[in-house]
């Protein structure tokens, strides 16, 4: 274990170690039998096995019950389903598409394989999203549930079928033009109907993005928005708030760092969303999350620049007012459907030229980070936590029943006496003062009972330094150069992206986006630049982890 482990340990430490003597810098068959999908034999469409995700056999949540997880029994979706091309992967499942046999009606079906879920949060996170999407389906701008239909492998969501694919795509594929103010303002009026209509029924959505708007054709001029994803949605009760560090960085307000937070905090996404829309750019840019939250929390919004002095004043002021750092001063999403700019009469002038070009650099850089992160979350899942975990609690005290260390981290929390043993097994000497010191940065509370949950704990230190970042990198660039030639070539690429999923287009987008001087292969440097750009932070790519693996960060 210490010596499969060391990497990652050096990746933590050389994050971590700012106190104390070393200061380095800064589940198991095919979903339905063999055979079942002949539209897709890739492996990354087989459902997890239990050693998948971290090379031994994963351990449960004692008495974790997944045979019947909607109180519907078991069904055969292919009895009522032609499954046909992916249309994408998570990290818990895959989305197809699905024909009805009788009805020849089109649909996306979201497969989640059971063998994902070793938490009793994740399988009520998955109830819970069932609910959620009962509820809101009938909107006309959510991607309704039709059914849901539960095999012994597996549930599988049937979802109305967005067929025009993401918003952002659409407006940044090559030959379109910038949008006029008038089509932002008729997407923006859905977006702002459905996160009301979410709002109305006590439900948070906690991930609005750009990303997560889906249209219902190819065409975005005549498409109605269809919002999807509702993974991280949680219900909220009148006077109460939340408190648990999820969503996407560039997305995410203030006050959700604070974690102090309630229904304005999607309002703040949804303006980020329309600062997008508007301009091409996120309002706050940062190489890093701390970078990106500091921006959030201080930066001022600056509409000196191209093209806001040509955006409407109008439609600068509703930008101004949801992305207010005072929650109490944003307006309510049902506010702002009533907008004299949303419900007005706009321009049908195209916006600046400058705009489509953000916009098309803003998606292909989305389609990619989107490779990066899935590439660098797998590695992570199956090389790294299991190891940190067991430095910081130990096969002896472990708090599983059956005294193995438990491979999804998040069961227990660390005082700062974990902290300095866990530090000293690495060779790592503390004093009790700045292991206190070091827990107070994390969020520890300072009584005897306090903790710093072990998710924060990894988040907060898992690559901040130039070596660890390094370390992490070789790890995936020595995995993708088969040949060990030094240079990843397009073929390499190719057959290293397809074990998870990516199709010839993206690998191809990537390659271009990754060999920077165009000589055909890519070499480390080359490679750690792109992952760099692309994850924006390590912190950021181990968050989306343990959102998937372990349940939401930190509770409700």
């Amino acid at each position: 274990m210490q010596e499969c482990g060391r990497g990652c340990l050096q990746v933590l430490t050389c994050g971590l170690m700012t106190y104390g003597k070393a200061r380095p810098p800064p589940w198991s068959e095919p979903l339905l039998g063999p055979g079942a999908y002949p539209q897709s034999t890739h492996p990354a469409d087989a459902p997890p096995k239990l050693q998948d995700m971290h090379g031994s056999p994963t351990k449960t949540d004692a008495y974790l019950r997944t045979h019947n997880i909607l109180g519907r029994g078991h069904s055969d979706l292919e009895a009522r389903y032609q499954l046909g091309r992916v249309l994408g992967r998570g990290a818990d499942g895959v989305v197809r598409e699905a024909v009805h046999l009788v009805k020849e009606t089109r649909h996306a079906c979201k497969t989640i394989y059971k063998g994902w879920l070793r938490r009793r949060s994740q399988v009520e996170g998955l109830r819970r999203e069932v609910h959620i999407l009962q509820m809101l389906s009938g909107h006309p701008h959510v991607a309704s549930l039709v059914e849901c239909i539960e095999d012994e492998l597996a549930v599988h969501l049937v979802l109305e079928l967005a067929a025009g694919g993401e918003l952002l795509q659409r407006l940044g594929c090559p030959h379109a033009d910038s949008p006029s103010e008038a089509q932002v303002a008729r997407h923006f009026r859905a977006m702002a109907r459905f996160l009301a209509h979410c709002h109305a029924l006590g439900v948070v959505h906690r991930d609005v993005k750009l990303e997560n708007f889906l249209l219902s054709t190819s065409d975005p001029a005549t498409a109605e928005i269809k919002a999807a994803d509702f993974g991280l949605s949680q219900f909220l009760r009148p006077g109460h708030s939340m408190r648990a560090v999820v969503g996407s960085a560039y997305y995410m307000a203030p006050e959700v760092l604070r974690r102090d937070y309630a229904t304005p905090a999607d309002v703040w996404s949804l303006g980020v969303v329309l600062h997008i829309l508007l301009s091409g750019l996120a309002p706050f840019w940062g190489d890093t999350e701390a970078e990106v939250w500091a921006a959030a929390a201080r930066a001022r919004l600056d509409f000196s620049v191209e093209p806001w002095p040509r955006v409407s004043a109008p439609a600068r002021a509703l930008v101004k007012s949801m992305l207010r750092r005072d929650p109490a001063r944003r307006p309510t999403a049902a506010q702002l459907c009533r907008h004299p700019w949303v419900t007005g009469q706009q321009s049908a002038e195209p916006l600046p030229p400058i705009v489509h070009e953000r916009l098309k650099d803003f998606a292909t850089m989305s389609r990619v980070r989107q490779v990066a992160m899935l590439v660098a979350e797998e590695q992570i899942s199956k090389e790294m936590l299991p190891e940190l975990y067991e430095v910081f609690f130990p096969p002896a005290t472990s708090p599983d029943p059956a005294g193995a260390a438990v491979t999804c981290p998040g069961s227990r929390g660390l005082s700062p006496a974990d902290i300095r043993a866990g530090l000293g097994r690495l060779g790592h000497e503390l004093s009790v003062e700045e292991s206190e010191r070091m827990a107070r940065t994390l969020g520890w509370g300072g009584g005897p009972r306090d903790r710093v949950p072990w998710r924060d704990f990894a988040v907060a230190t898992l690559g901040w330094s130039a070596p660890g970042r390094a370390v992490f990198m070789r790890s995936l660039f020595d995995r993708l150069d088969s040949d060990a030639s030094g240079l990843i070539t397009l073929g390499k690429l190719a057959r290293g992206l397809g074990e998870y999923g990516i199709d010839s287009e993206d690998v191809a987008l990537v390659f271009s986006q990754a060999d920077t001087d165009a000589s055909g292969g890519i070499d480390f440097d080359e490679w750690s630049a792109f992952m760099a750009m692309n994850t924006r932070s390590l912190q950021e790519v181990v968050r989306h982890r343990i959102q998937a693996t372990c349940g939401a960060l930190g509770g409700h």
